[in-house]
């Protein structure tokens, strides 16, 4: 039985996809003509040429936060049909110019909205905490009566999923709007996601009980962490993998305005055994214990072209001699050398929290990421994490040379800073990063977005 073409596959899905756009929706070629690789213009300045959107409608979008959202949500100031209908349609724009979307389902949405607007107005108080938010969810979760592809073709022609993961049936049971799913990279692994114009895009339960829906869930109860004053660990990163001078400048930029804010700052240097390479070797060691390099199985099933930044994990993959019980054995006992190593560095200082890299530079040009050692460290050690992006890279101001980096072609791109947390901690994590992401944002280089003035 010949397998089918992997491009056909893609052709339609993405016509089935397209087609739960409404018509009314649809953006004048003039607009979408503009969105190409070539064409450096951001999809906020295409935004801004659509009519799509009322000002009410950009400014429910734009004006709050999530937290902020729901208080209008339950209060009833904000129907969840309006805030949904607003971010439905952001969401089709977004689609037309950039492709984000995998799957649509603004229908169910709509209709779901208006059900939580019966409720609230008939029950006097909302369903649940996530009361008539529109949330959507990497396509990696099951949705009931829709697809899920996890990165792989070869997951197209598989059936529509028959129930929901247990994270979604969290949030429906919390009064949450599922409106739509969005792109996940190759086999989840690949450093970003092919959309239309390439662009570089590097996304808690507390009740009802998870242990009730899901049997990985640990039986820890969530714990409210009151803000206060941090000690907070600093690491510029390991001299193994050296961090590209925007990034290095946000840290250092960071860590003075939290130490004005009162914080105090504790200069870490990289724990013996404990580098950014160590960390890689250790997940190299085991590559060998998939034998039948799964991952790529899957790619292959399909005969998809495989993305250039998974070519050397391929070859790594497919090349690792195979793994015996004593392989096993040693990258238990090499993990836990690594653990032991940076749990000394964290016990002697007290830190509350980490502020490092996240990766060694901000996003990079297309098909060039980098080493993701930043990130990898603490998927090896258990470690919670956020990431608040902060400041941008400047061509005239990040000017020293590290091998890797390009200051033109990376001039405003955004940078960032990375919080780090102990192992199931991370509800002090969640805290901090909203300690230090508000002193960030009151540095004037920080150049977070304006809101919207007013609905």
């Amino acid at each position: 039985m010949s397998k089918p073409d992997w491009q056909a596959l893609i052709r339609a899905k993405r016509a089935e996809r397209d087609s739960r756009i409404p018509a009314e929706w649809r953006l004048d070629s003039s607009i979408t003509s503009q969105a190409r690789r070539d064409n450096p213009i951001s999809a906020f300045d295409l935004l801004n040429q659509t009519n799509l959107l009322t000002k009410r409608e950009r400014g429910i979008t734009e004006k709050y936060d999530a937290t902020s959202l729901l208080a209008q949500l339950a209060s009833g100031a904000l129907s969840s049909f309006e805030v949904t209908m607003a971010f439905c349609k952001r969401a089709a724009i977004a689609q037309q110019l950039i492709n984000p979307l995998t799957e649509i389902f603004f229908d169910k949405a709509l209709e779901r909205a208006k059900q939580l607007d019966v409720y609230l107005a008939r029950e006097g108080k909302p369903k649940g905490p996530f009361h008539g938010l529109p949330i959507s969810l990497k396509d990696m979760w099951m949705v009931k009566g829709e697809a899920a592809t996890l990165g792989f073709v070869a997951y197209l022609p598989k059936p529509v999923a028959e129930e929901n993961s247990p994270i979604v049936d969290i949030l429906l049971d919390g009064g949450a709007v599922l409106y739509c799913k969005t792109n996940v990279p190759q086999g989840l692994l690949y450093p970003f996601t092919v959309s239309r114009q390439r662009r570089v895009r590097i996304q808690a339960n507390r009740k009802p009980d998870p242990l009730l829906r899901d049997y990985s869930a640990l039986a820890v109860p969530w714990a409210d962490v009151p803000k206060r004053k941090l000690k907070i660990g600093y690491w510029e990163g390991s001299p193994q993998t050296p961090v590209f001078p925007p990034i290095l400048r946000a840290l250092r930029k960071a860590a003075e305005a939290l130490k004005t804010a009162g914080h105090e700052i504790v200069p870490l240097s990289t724990p013996e055994g404990g580098g950014t390479l160590d960390c890689a070797g250790i997940y190299i060691h085991s590559l060998g214990f998939d034998t039948n390099a799964t991952l790529m199985q899957f790619i292959d099933d399909a005969e998809e072209e495989i993305l250039p930044g998974m070519k050397d994990l391929k070859e790594a993959m497919t090349s690792a001699p195979k793994s015996t019980l004593e392989d096993v054995w040693q990258f238990h006992g090499n993990r836990g050398d690594y653990r032991q190593a940076w749990h000394t560095k964290w016990a002697e200082t007290g830190m509350d929290v980490l502020l490092c890299p996240a990766h060694q530079g901000t996003g990079m040009p297309h098909n060039a990421y980098g080493l993701p050692v930043y990130t990898m460290i603490w998927n090896l050690l258990d470690c919670p994490a956020s990431v608040i992006p902060f400041l941008k890279a400047s061509k005239t101001i990040d000017t020293d040379q590290v091998e890797g980096y390009d200051a033109d072609a990376l001039d405003g791109a955004p940078a960032h800073v990375q919080v780090v947390g102990w192992t199931l901690r991370d509800e002090e994590v969640l805290m901090a990063t909203e300690v230090i992401d508000e002193v960030l944002r009151n540095v004037p280089e920080a150049d977070f977005p304006p809101l919207h003035s007013s609905l």
